[in-house]
């Protein structure tokens, strides 16, 4: 079965053969044939997909044509919904426009989402191997939101900087750092700048704690909670990166194991912000209080 048959037979309302052309014109020419290589393809650890929108538009000139897609897709008791636009040329573009959990059942851990970007990973170098593309436009992009969105309270900054994505340019990159100086610095944390340079990704964010806690969270968390960015994944990006690295470690061990994959300078810097900001002090308060104790 080919994609756009796979895409047909899992539509969640009646299809006409009409769309079906539709969708055999636009991957007519596609590098990737077999459905078994789509990232929504049913794998053991996801079940098939129920494509509730299949559109495909062209611009008026007839030169580029973008598939848009929504689905729901279950993972153990969870359901979710995806919804995303592909773009195809000579590269591939897929702007990912939401993963929402759309069941009310409690929660679970079935990594859904990790094992999704690590099929959109494969597929993006599959097709980067497979095409005249360059890696670098061969990407999957979204939007990392914080906040309220269609009526939903999202907290993509800080989830999405646990996955395998990167700032989408330098210009986002020096975005979140002075938005993450300036929260910090209300919060009473002060960043020196060279400390500030050496946070590269998103997960340097994610993973940045210190001394002091935010309303219960670690000063990166926090941040990212309340602030959204740009993301991306390219076909360029390496399984053994920092990145996918510490996206691997995070959902397959945990957060504090993911840390020991970061890079030795950014962790080296980070020590230094869980030190006592004047331990001398600190002795003598002990000792004071101690004898405090015992004049008593």
């Amino acid at each position: 079965m080919d994609i756009s048959e796979h895409i047909y037979t899992c539509a969640a309302f009646k299809v006409n053969a009409e769309k079906l052309t539709e969708l055999k014109a636009f991957f007519s020419d596609f590098p990737i044939k077999d459905a078994q290589d789509w990232p929504m393809c049913a794998t053991k650890k996801n079940g098939e997909p129920r494509y509730v929108r299949v559109q495909v538009q062209g611009d008026r000139f007839g030169f580029e044509k973008a598939l848009y897609l929504a689905f729901e897709c279950e993972a153990g008791n969870a359901k979710y919904m995806i919804a995303q636009k592909l773009k195809y040329d000579d590269a591939l573009q897929i702007e990912l426009d939401c993963i929402r959990r759309v069941d009310k059942k409690e929660k679970t851990t079935s990594r859904f989402v990790f094992h999704l970007m690590e099929q959109y990973s494969r597929f993006l170098k599959q097709f980067a191997l497979t095409s005249t593309a360059q890696k670098e436009d061969t990407y999957l992009r979204l939007e990392a939101h914080s906040g309220v969105a269609d009526g939903f309270q999202t907290n993509g900054g800080y989830v999405w900087a646990t996955h395998r994505f990167d700032f989408e340019n330098e210009d986002e990159l020096l975005r979140t750092r002075e938005a993450f100086k300036e929260y910090a610095l209300k919060n009473g944390v002060e960043i020196e700048e060279k400390d500030l340079r050496l946070f590269q990704y998103p997960c340097h964010f994610a993973a940045f704690r210190t001394n002091k806690k935010i309303d219960g969270q670690n000063l990166g968390k926090a941040f990212l909670l309340q602030y959204s960015w740009q993301g991306k994944m390219t076909a360029a990006m390496s399984e053994k990166c920092e990145i996918a690295r510490y996206e691997r470690t995070f959902y397959k061990q945990n957060k504090l194991e993911a840390e020991k994959e970061l890079s030795p300078r950014f962790l080296k810097m980070m020590k230094k912000y869980n030190k006592s900001q004047n331990p001398t002090k600190n002795i003598f308060m002990r000792l004071f209080e101690n004898k405090k104790l015992r004049v008593r």
